[in-house]
C-alpha cells in the first residue's frame, strides 16, 4: 500500500474516511497481529502509515529516525518511509493541541488528572508539561479506549468524586459523545470530544505524507464536514406527529439509516 493505518483492530477507525474524502489520499485499513509486524516492517511496502492500538510503542523498535515528540513520549502513530529509511512522528501531540487551543481549555497552573496508562497518556502528559500545568496525575491502570464503540462502550467514571472538576476531555471519538462527555455536560461541567484531534492528527500525518500544508480554513472545514456527516437527528414529538414521515425523508437526503424507536422497543422487549 501507498498510505493506510496499522493497528490490531481498525473497524472504528474514520481514518480512512478522512484521509481519502476530505484529504484526497488514497488510504487502506490493515489489521495486523503482533507476530506479522517484523514481515511488514521488513518489506517497507508502503509511502506512509498512521499507527493506532496498540502497537504505538511496539513501532518504535523497527524506526532508523524519530522526531523529538517521539523520544520524549516514548510514542509514535506516524511513520514515512523516506528512500527506504523509516521516520516516525507522533502527530497525536499535535492533534491535541489543535483540541485545547480551538476549546479555549487552559491548562497552565491547573492540576490534571490523565484517566488511564496506555500510549496516548504520555503524549497527553508531555503536552501538559508543556503547557505548565501544574500537576499532572495518572488515574487508572488501563489502557482506556473505554467508551469507544462497539466495545467497552459503557464507561464507569462517577464524576461526582472530582468536587472541583473545570474541563472534561475524551479523545475518542467514536461516538462523537461518549457516555463521559455526556456525563459531564449533565453536571454543568464544560466537556469536549475526541473529533477535533483526529481531524488535526490525520491532517498532520497527511501533511508529512504528501510534504504539503493545510490552512486553518481548510482544516475547519474538514472538522465541520465530518461532525455534521457523524453527528445523529432525533425526532421527539407526540404520536402521530409525523415523526416517522419526516425521519424517512432526512434519512434520505442526508443518506443515514432510518431507526424507529418503538420498532425497537418492540424487538428488545418481544411484546407489542
Amino acid at each position: 500500500m501507498e498510505y493506510g493505518l496499522i493497528g490490531s483492530n481498525l473497524t472504528h477507525s474514520f481514518s480512512k474516511y478522512l484521509h481519502e474524502e476530505f484529504l484526497n489520499t488514497k488510504y487502506e485499513l490493515k489489521s495486523l497481529n503482533k507476530d506479522e509486524l517484523d514481515l511488514f516492517f521488513k518489506k517497507k511496502d508502503f509511502k506512509g502509515i498512521n499507527v493506532t492500538l496498540p502497537y504505538k510503542k511496539e513501532v518504535i523498535k523497527y524506526l532508523d529516525e524519530v522526531d523529538e515528540i517521539v523520544k520524549r513520549t516514548n510514542t509514535c502513530n506516524c511513520i514515512i518511509n523516506k528512500d527506504n529509511k523509516l521516520v516516525g512522528y507522533n502527530t497525536d501531540y499535535y492533534g491535541f493541541k489543535f483540541l485545547i487551543e480551538e476549546n479555549d481549555i487552559i491548562i497552565e497552573n491547573r492540576k490534571i488528572a490523565i484517566l488511564g496508562s496506555g500510549g496516548t497518556f504520555s503524549t497527553i502528559k508531555a503536552l501538559m508539561n508543556d503547557l505548565n500545568a501544574k500537576e499532572v496525575y495518572c488515574i487508572s491502570s488501563n489502557a482506556t479506549p473505554v467508551g469507544m464503540y462497539p466495545e467497552n462502550f459503557e464507561s464507569n467514571i462517577n464524576l461526582d468524586k472530582f468536587n472541583d472538576l473545570k474541563v472534561v476531555i475524551d479523545v475518542i471519538f467514536n461516538p462523537l459523545r461518549t457516555k463521559l462527555v455526556l456525563d459531564a455536560k449533565k453536571r454543568g461541567i464544560k466537556a469536549v470530544g475526541g473529533l477535533e484531534m483526529l481531524v488535526f492528527q490525520g491532517v498532520k500525518a497527511n501533511e508529512l505524507f504528501l510534504n504539503k500544508v493545510y490552512s486553518y480554513e481548510e482544516i475547519r472545514s474538514i472538522y465541520f464536514d465530518i461532525n455534521v456527516n457523524k453527528f445523529n437527528i432525533v425526532l421527539i414529538g407526540m404520536p402521530m406527529s409525523g415523526k416517522t414521515t419526516l425521519g424517512k425523508m432526512l434519512a434520505s437526503a442526508f443518506n443515514k439509516e432510518f431507526i424507529d424507536i418503538d420498532k425497537e422497543i418492540v424487538k428488545k422487549e418481544n411484546m407489542s
